[in-house]
């Protein structure tokens, strides 16, 4: 009986600590195929802001550790911001 009541909370452990990471690997995936809600704020080497694209539906490429390659799902666009700083944002 004990060791039963055991097993049962270290099932009931391992599947609550497995949730996070099952949340985040969907996240990940819906954000891969189809987009998610961005803003991607683009900065100059001084720190000055350029420009700021928010979509819908975008997903970003990483090209190199200075560019990134957006695809806008909404506006059917793709973008290239390359030796820039950017920041992106999930919302």
């Amino acid at each position: 009986m004990k060791s039963t009541l055991i097993l049962l909370l270290l099932s009931a452990l391992l599947l609550l600590a497995g949730c996070e990471s099952a949340q985040q690997k969907a996240y990940d995936l819906k954000a891969d195929t189809i987009g998610t809600h961005r803003v991607v704020e683009v900065y100059t080497e001084a720190g000055n802001k350029v420009a700021s694209i928010e979509d819908n539906r975008m997903r970003f490429e990483m090209v190199g550790e200075r560019s990134v390659r957006l695809w806008l799902g909404d506006k059917n666009q793709k973008v290239m911001i390359g030796n820039m700083g950017f920041i992106i944002k999930d919302l």
